[in-house]
Formats: structure tokens, sequence, C-alpha cells
């Protein structure tokens, strides 16, 4: 069997991710909803539960890049120059491994390959979400909720596409990059023209397709 064969038989079903769990002590975190999160050089963590927001700042940089992630996501820092914060944007959960200790072992298992295969896979539908910052205003702040509304509905199985009901319009415009202001009037603008509504405290999209043509045309129609 070829290694990408093989790789897929290893992560299927987050078979490596539940390999880890069962394998190794870990120390179970249930993250506050305004609580950060700064990942230790000698942790490897995974995300056992919920949405959790991942802010990566470089040293010599003063703003951080924002990616979501997802039950089943593991992450490490990958080098002395970058800070992760991890924050919690939905009933997040993690479980914080000790670094070396993973490593060595899988690396004697022969596993240690399929590990950093998969986090660069990862890495890829982190990019995704950061490619948002394209959009001109109101477009990337629809870029986002869209997404964050997929993610929701991945986690959950719901039916239909609904921004989690503690999202707050200051995270999301840290996430955009933008001001608060900006993202209640693409909010409103979005309401009136019955693209979404806001229900029981939650934001649902009923008009996928007008979502999307609205975030492609650039925020207008």
């Amino acid at each position: 069997m070829d290694f990408i064969s093989l790789h897929e038989k290893v992560t299927e079903g987050n078979n490596l991710f539940y390999f880890l769990l069962d394998m190794f002590p870990f120390e179970k975190k249930r993250m506050r909803r305004t609580e950060e999160y700064h990942v230790e050089t000698t942790s490897l963590i995974l995300v056992t539960k919920g949405i959790v927001a991942k802010k990566t700042k470089h040293f010599n940089t003063e703003n951080g890049i924002y990616s979501l992630l997802v039950q089943g996501s593991i992450l490490w820092l990958m080098n002395h120059e970058e800070d992760i914060v991890l924050e919690n944007e939905h009933d997040a959960e993690i479980a914080i491994l000790n670094k070396s200790v993973v490593f060595e072992k899988l690396d004697r298992d022969g596993l240690l390959s399929h590990l950093l295969l998969e986090q660069l896979i990862q890495k890829q539908k982190e990019y995704q979400f950061q490619s948002y910052i394209l959009h001109d205003g109101k477009a990337r702040i629809a870029a986002i909720l869209l997404y964050l509304a997929a993610l929701n509905k991945e986690m959950y199985s719901f039916d239909n596409f609904i921004i989690p009901y503690n999202t707050r319009f200051t995270k999301l415009a840290s996430y955009g990059y933008c001001s608060r202001s900006l993202v209640a009037k693409t909010v409103k603008e979005l309401e009136s023209m019955h693209v979404i509504k806001k229900v029981d405290k939650k934001i649902e999209i009923f008009d996928l397709r007008k979502m999307n043509q609205w975030i492609q045309l650039g925020g207008k129609l």
C-alpha cells in the first residue's frame, strides 16, 4: 500500500485523533467564553469539542491571523517565533498533551509522518478562512458569517446554516480585521434583504444563494 492510501486509512474517521486521546495522558480543559489560552512550546493540543478560534501571531508582527478549528483538529507551535492563542468561539474544549512524548512514540511506530501530513492538510483549510480577508468590507464579514454557519452545521448536524448563538460582533470584527460598527451594518443590511434572520438570539442564513452572490459581488446586489 502506498503512503497516501495508508494515510487515508490511518486518518479515516479521525482515527489518528482518537488514537492520540486513547494512547496518551492529557489535561482536559473546557474554555470559558472570554478565555484566552496561550499554547506552550511543550504542548500538543487536540480540539475535543466545539469551535475554537486560533490566533497566530509572529513575534515581529503586531496583529495575529485568525483561523477556526473544530473537533478533531490538532495543533502545536511550529517554531519559536510564533505565538498561538486559542479562544472559545462556541462550546470549546481542548486536550493538552506532552508534544515530545507524542512525537517520540509516533516516530517509533512510524506514524509521525502521518501526523505531519494531517497538519499540512489542516493548514490548507485554515488558509481558506484567512483568504476571506481579501474580500472588501461587508463581503468579508458575510463570508465569515457563512463559514461559521457551515462549521456549526457540520459539527452539530443542523438542517440549516446557523451562526453560533454566542458569537459577538466584537469577535467577528477581530476575525475580519474591521470595526464592530461595520459588522453591525453588514448584519442589518443582510437582514433587510431577508438573507439572514435573527431567531432566538441566533443568526440563521435563509437565502444561501443570495448570500453567496452578495459575497461574490463585493457586498452588494
